[in-house]
């Protein structure tokens, strides 16, 4: 099996379109990444739900948001993929 999660962190913002949350981090977790509630410097991937949601979003993005393109321009390997993207990856870990 190919573990691209191994040891990678796992930040969610937004509400998911196709699963609830918690099943969305437990697959994380049984493929080998970790979960964080907050963006850090050990953050590997951003998955950005549905923003419409919430109050309290300001222009369009979350904290979550804002805090991890701060930490891309500082130069930390972080990636902000989409809730499909996050998708694909369990399909490809999976094949």
């Amino acid at each position: 099996m190919n573990n691209i999660f191994n040891n990678e962190e796992f930040v969610f913002t937004g509400k998911l379109d196709k699963m609830e949350r918690k099943k969305a981090w437990q697959l994380v977790v049984d493929n080998g990444g970790l979960i964080s509630n907050a963006v850090s410097k050990k953050t590997s991937y951003l998955v950005l739900g549905n923003l419409d949601y919430s109050s309290q979003i300001k222009n369009g993005k979350s904290n979550k948001l804002k805090k991890a393109e701060h930490l891309i321009l500082q130069g930390y390997d972080l990636k902000i993929i989409s809730e499909n993207v996050f998708y694909d990856m369990i399909d490809y870990v999976y094949e």
